[in-house]
């Protein structure tokens, strides 16, 4: 199913820029089998256009990455990346930056949960039918 997709990964505010990932998201992700080796970079208006859809973790990036345009379009495409979670929860992903590898397990599975749910979203949404 890869093949059908693009995926990418930005922040922000491009404060860690060219870095990998946090070591302690990496090792919770290689636990999985999940090898993350991308390098962050910043979201730029190029991305917009680009992606099909925008998934953002909280209410912060959301109006971040909302601000950088007033295109309706564009704007419908862009979610908070938890309201496919499949619980009743908030539909913010916590950052567990501050906080032990436990929260990264947890934040893991609810990332794991929302993909599952944008994937069934896709298919509701006959993206890939």
């Amino acid at each position: 199913m890869e093949h059908l997709f693009e995926i990418d990964s930005c922040g922000t505010s491009g404060y860690h820029d060219g870095d990998l990932a946090d070591p302690r998201t990496r090792k919770v992700a290689e636990k999985r089998g999940i090898r993350l080796t991308h390098r962050s970079r910043k979201l730029n208006k190029a991305d917009l256009a680009h992606f099909d859809y925008l998934l953002v973790m909280d209410e912060t990036n959301f109006l971040d990455v909302m601000s950088l345009t007033s295109e309706k379009k564009i704007q419908e495409k862009i979610f908070l990346f938890g309201r496919f979670r499949s619980d009743a929860g908030a539909p913010m992903i916590p950052d567990p930056y501050y906080k032990n590898e436990t929260a990264f397990e947890g934040v893991q599975d609810l990332v794991e949960d929302c993909s599952l749910g944008f994937l069934n979203f896709l298919g509701e949404d006959k993206c890939l039918k």
